[in-house]
C-alpha cells in the first residue's frame, strides 16, 4: 500500500481527494493531512511516504517553493492545482504529475501507476546497493584475513602461507599442519580454532579431523564412503554428514 500525505489550503478539496483515493485500484493510505503549508518540514519528518499531494496556490509557502526546499526527499511529489499555468514550472520542480482541479480519476489513476513504478525502481536499487554492500564486505573479510598464519610451538614459531597447507590433522587439543614440502607440524591448538580462522571458501572440515585445503585435492574416491586423495597420495574421507555440502563446494 502507497503511503501519502496531503497538503491544501482548503479543506474541502483535502477531502475531494481522499475520497478519490479510497475508490482508486490503487491502494493509498492517507497517513496526515495538512492546510498550512508552513509547517509541512515538521509534519514530512514524522512519516515515511512515497507520495506527497501538495496544493500549489496557498497562503505564506506556495507549492512550488515549498518543493524547491525538498531537494534531498526521498518520496515523490504530485502538484494537484486549479492553475493551468504551474504545469512548466511542476515539470522543471521535479514533480511526478501535475493534476488539475476537480481531479479526475482516470488522471488519477496514471498518476498512481507511475508512483507505482517509482516505488518498485527504488526498491529494486536499494536491494541492488544492499547486495553490493555484502560483496564489497565480504571482499573485505577475505582480503582482511592472514594470508600467513604464525605456528608457535614449544621452540621456535613457523609463518605459513594458506597455500603450502594441504590439510590440518586434529586430535583433542592438537593440530598437525601437513605442507606441500613434506614437514609436519603439531601446535597446541584445536582444529576448531583454524577452522574460524581460514577461509571456508579454500578450507573444508572434511571430516571431525581433518580440516582439507580444496585447492590441494587431485581426485575424488566414490566408494562405499566418499574420500579424497591429495596431491602427497593421502586419502582423507568425507564425513557424512558433510557429504551433501562437500559435494555441492566441488561443483562450484
Amino acid at each position: 500500500m502507497l503511503r501519502a500525505i496531503i497538503i491544501d489550503d482548503e479543506q474541502e478539496s483535502i477531502k475531494a481527494l481522499q475520497l478519490k483515493l479510497a475508490e482508486c485500484q490503487t491502494p493509498v493510505e492517507v497517513l496526515a493531512t495538512m492546510t498550512d503549508s508552513r509547517g509541512v518540514i515538521p509534519l514530512l519528518d514524522q512519516y515515511d511516504i512515497d507520495v506527497l499531494f501538495l496544493d500549489i496556490e496557498m497562503p505564506g509557502l506556495n507549492g512550488i517553493t515549498l518543493m524547491e526546499n525538498l531537494q534531498n526527499r526521498n518520496f515523490e511529489v504530485v502538484l494537484v492545482t486549479a492553475y493551468s499555468e504551474y504545469a512548466l514550472k511542476a515539470l522543471k520542480a521535479s514533480a511526478l504529475d501535475y493534476l488539475m482541479k476537480p481531479v479526475d480519476m482516470d488522471e488519477l489513476e496514471l498518476a498512481l501507476e507511475k508512483l507505482v513504478h517509482k516505488v518498485e525502481a527504488k526498491s529494486q536499487d536499494r536491494h541492488l546497493s544492499s547486495a553490493k554492500l555484502d560483496i564489497e564486505e565480504l571482499l573485505q573479510q577475505i582480503n582482511s584475513r592472514p594470508k600467513k598464519i604464525a605456528l608457535s610451538c614449544v621452540s621456535e614459531t613457523y609463518y605459513v602461507s594458506q597455500e603450502e597447507i594441504l590439510y590440518i590433522g586434529g586430535s583433542n587439543n592438537y593440530s598437525t599442519f601437513y605442507l606441500i614440502d613434506g614437514k609436519e607440524i603439531v601446535v597446541s591448538k584445536t582444529l576448531k580454532e583454524y577452522e574460524s580462522l581460514l577461509p571456508p571458501e579454500r578450507f573444508f572440515r572434511a571430516h571431525k579431523s581433518y580440516l582439507i585445503n580444496l585447492d590441494h585435492i587431485k581426485k575424488l574416491n566414490k566408494g562405499p564412503e566418499l574420500t579424497v586423495s591429495m596431491i602427497n597420495n593421502v586419502e582423507i574421507e568425507i564425513s557424512y554428514r558433510k557429504k551433501a555440502d562437500f559435494l555441492k563446494i566441488m561443483k562450484g
